[in-house]
């Protein structure tokens, strides 16, 4: 003979386990979500290389400037 009471505390724990695996699937979820993020991020060169490239592509640039601006000046001789 099952109780009432056995019934609704059976009810409740199902309702407890349904809670927690949807809590366990949001976690999976944001685990796939930030394993992914961080892939991407991962592919990018670190913040400091990429400074010092523009670094570097702005000293080349200004050289590249000195050049053309020697010639032209050349040029207009």
């Amino acid at each position: 003979f099952i109780s009432e009471e056995s019934i609704a505390h059976a009810y409740s724990e199902i309702n407890d386990c349904k809670q927690e695996l949807q809590q366990a699937k949001r976690i999976r979820k944001n685990r796939q979500e930030y394993d992914a993020l961080a892939q991407g991020i991962a592919k990018h060169p670190e913040r400091q290389e990429t400074l010092r490239q523009i670094e570097d592509l702005d000293k080349e640039l200004k050289e590249q400037t000195e050049i053309k601006e020697s010639l032209a000046s050349k040029v207009s001789w």
